[in-house]
Parts: C-alpha cells; structure tokens; sequence
C-alpha cells in the first residue's frame, strides 16, 4: 500500500523471483485461480464503466529474443515491438514527438552522467536489487521501484501481456495481491542487463518519495515496527506511534551512516535498479506519469483497447477504484493487538482523512467528521469507511489545480520543520539519483 500516489496507489509488498529465463517455453499464466482472488470491497461504488472483453488467451512463447544490435554493434535504439503503423501515428501528432524527444533526452542525460563516473563519488554503496518486470510480448524490461506507482505499473504489466479482461479482474483486488503475485513475466537484472533488454526505469524527486514513504510506513498505522525502529524503543509494551518527519529521515540517514542497507521503499533508486548498467531506454518520471506513459503505450504500438484500458484507469476512476483497497489494507494492519492497543479506532480514521487531505483530494477545510466515523465504529466491513471518504471527495471536488496546490503546500509545510543538517546530508545520500534523473536538489520549501 502506498498513500503518497501521484498519480498512483500503490502497496509495494515484494517476492523475489529473480530465476534467469532458460526454458525453451514459458507460459503465460495468472498468478494464482481466480476463484481464490480476494473479496471486492466497496460493493457500493458503481460499477466499472467498460464492456467486457474476450478472456486472454494463454500464451506459450519461445525464449525472448535477444534485442538485434545497430549497425555499430551496440544497443539497440528503439523497442523491437513496433511497426510501420507505429511510425505513422507518432510522426503526424506533434505532442507525442515532443513528449517522446523528452523521454530520449532524460536517458541522454543519464548515460552522460553515468559515464562520467558518478557512482565513484556516491555516499550509499547499497546493491540489493529490485524487482524486474519483462514484458515478452513487447520485449521491453521494467525496473520496480516502491513509491514510484508500482501499482500501476504491475497492472500495466499484466494488462499489456495478459489482455484487458484480465486487467479489469486485477483492477477490483486489493493491493497486497497484485503485489504478491509470481508473474510469468518476472525477470532478472542480471538476465536483463546481459541480453540488454531496452528497460523503463521509473524515477521521483527524492524529496518527495521520502514523505511519501513517511506518510506510509510510518503516519499510518500500517507497519508498527518501523516507528519502534526510528524512536530506538526496545519494549514493544510501550508505544510508537507518534514520529516525526523530521525523526523518520534522520533514522534513515543514521542506517545508512552505519554502512545498513537501506529499505527499497526509500533507497537511491540508482541502487535497486542498477541504472547505470542496464540498457535505460526511457525515464519514466512520477511527475509527468500520464504523460510518459501515453507516449510509451504509443511507442509500443498497443491496442486501442489496452490503451484505452490502461489510460481510462489512469486517469479516470484511479481514486474511486483504488481507495478501497487501501482502506481496507490500512484497517486491517491497525486492527492488530499491537497497533489497536495504542491507537484508537477514531485515531485510525482521523489520519486516513488527514492522508487524503495531504493527497489533496479531500478539502483542507473540510474538518474529519467525528460523529460520522463514531456511528460505524462497530462495523467489520471496511467498505463503510471508504464509502465515506469517496462521498466526501466526490461532494466538494477539487479541480486538478486545485489538488496540485493543496498537495505542494504540505509539502512544502513538511520539509520546513526539516532542519538543515538533515537536508544536508539527503542531498549527499541521494545525490546520484538528484543528478542522473535531472532532479533539483533544492528542498521543495525553498523553491
């Protein structure tokens, strides 16, 4: 689960299957029976605005084939699923050359960067790897990195190999089990750098991936023992619920003082995804996320139907589909003996609204509404709460603007109890990923 989405939410819960391709089949297959997915919640919500599609099909490919190198021998400059239709719709629509232009120019940067040796300077010596995604229908590696919309991702993944209808199914899931799943199209760094698959790695300010993982491993009563952790408290019969921001970074500068390894929801990405080895033929960036990944599903020449699943579900009902599931992961995790002992139902609630305010999609005005949440109390079905929040969000709608503004301006509010030897010392622990993504490293309250 991750609260900060922009424009995502995602739960990043990892399983490593880093086995090399070597077989002469794969076959493409869902994760596990879908008869044993688990229960849709919010049952209340309409219904999903698609007409069916044919069920997939399952595929039986032959080993992926290696990407054929240019004429100087090196890799190659394009993805290998593409044809002449694909040059067509992109040379005669204008946004797409110049949003396409800007992907090529961002991995430009990074191989110059790169080349320039910046990781012999860099303070985080961390190597443990990420998940990786290949996507064998389309040739194309995927980097998973927490906190960068790796929801989204996972989904995008699927739906492009597996076919809409099977998106849709995963769509009404919880978060934890798309996350969770063995997909057939896991793969390895070490099998995708070596056969220099064309790989998408996605980036974030690091600033801001730090509060988002802030708000979510430690605001919200998810992952207890990460406070315990940032507040050194040994007795877990006392509690640890109330840390900071400005706590939680230093603990994390502290771990990486001590020469620890990071957790991946706030290392240097750099270092999960080794960037500069692969062959990273885009940067997919969160602050442009709809963008970057319009003009990539046009690159690959996907379906209508795919492109339209996946865009609808990015930029049409991404709230009213996926904030149910987070509700319910939320509550689940906080009903616990560990968290519910020290933190209070109401308590529970109060910040899952003051997260969807930070998000900026409840109003900063609008007061948590006590007497509401107090009269489903008792209630067991998570749906309830979400129902709520969605009510809430839908009667005083934010515009787009809107929700920008009241998003930056917790931002900006958070890292001004930062101090600045804190700040300091992230701009030198990050500074490989500030530099070869293009980032600036000016804390965002004083930009």
């Amino acid at each position: 689960m991750s609260f900060y989405f922009t424009p995502a939410v995602a739960r990043d819960l990892h399983q490593h299957n880093d086995s090399l391709p070597g077989n002469d089949t794969w076959t493409m297959s869902t994760p596990v029976s879908l008869s044993l997915l688990l229960p849709t919640l919010g049952a209340s919500l309409p219904p999903w605005p698609f007409q069916p599609a044919p069920q997939p099909a399952i595929f039986q490919n032959t080993r992926p084939p290696t990407p054929t190198p240019t004429a100087s021998g090196g890799a190659p400059d394009d993805f290998s699923h593409t044809n002449s239709e694909d040059s067509v719709l992109i040379s005669k629509d204008s946004s797409v050359v110049s949003q396409l232009n800007e992907l090529e120019q961002r991995s430009r940067h990074l191989n110059t960067t790169c080349f320039k040796d910046v990781l012999l300077n860099a303070t985080y010596k961390g190597t443990e790897r990420g998940r990786f995604f290949h996507s064998m229908v389309y040739n194309i590696g995927y980097c998973k990195v927490p906190k960068v919309g790796s929801t989204f991702w996972t989904l995008l993944l699927t739906t492009l190999d597996n076919g809409v209808d099977f998106g849709k199914k995963l769509l009404e899931k919880k978060r934890s089990f798309l996350h969770a799943g063995r997909y057939s199209f896991s793969s390895s760094f070490t099998y995708l750098k070596s056969a220099k698959v064309p790989i998408i790695l996605p980036t974030r300010d690091p600033y801001s991936r730090l509060y988002s993982a802030f708000i979510d491993k430690s605001y919200l009563p998810i992952i207890i023992n990460t406070n315990y952790d940032v507040l050194s408290i040994r007795n877990k019969s006392l509690w640890a619920t109330d840390v900071s921001f400005q706590e939680f970074l230093q603990w994390i500068l502290n771990e990486a003082k001590a020469g620890k390894s990071l957790d991946r929801h706030w290392a240097p990405i750099y270092s999960i995804c080794g960037s500069c080895e692969v062959n990273a033929q885009y940067i997919a960036k969160q602050e442009t996320f709809a963008n970057d990944i319009g003009v990539l599903l046009k690159k690959l020449n996907v379906s209508s139907e795919k492109y339209n699943f996946i865009m609808h579900t990015l930029e049409g009902k991404r709230i009213q589909s996926s904030l149910p599931g987070i509700v319910a992961t939320i509550l689940e995790r906080s009903s616990g003996a560990e968290i519910s002992r020290c933190m209070p139902w109401l308590e529970v609630t109060r910040r899952i609204w003051r997260s969807f305010q930070i998000q900026g999609f409840i109003r900063e005005d609008r007061g948590y509404p006590q007497g509401t949440f107090e009269s489903i109390r008792n209630s067991s079905d998570p749906s309830l709460v979400s129902d709520i929040i969605l009510a809430e969000i839908f009667k005083y709608t934010l515009s787009s603007e809107e929700r920008k503004i009241q998003r930056e301006n917790a931002f900006r509010k958070a890292y001004d109890g930062v101090s600045k030897d804190v700040v300091d010392v992230i701009k030198d622990l990050y500074s490989v990923d500030f530099s070869i993504y293009g980032y600036s490293n000016i804390p965002p309250n004083e930009r």
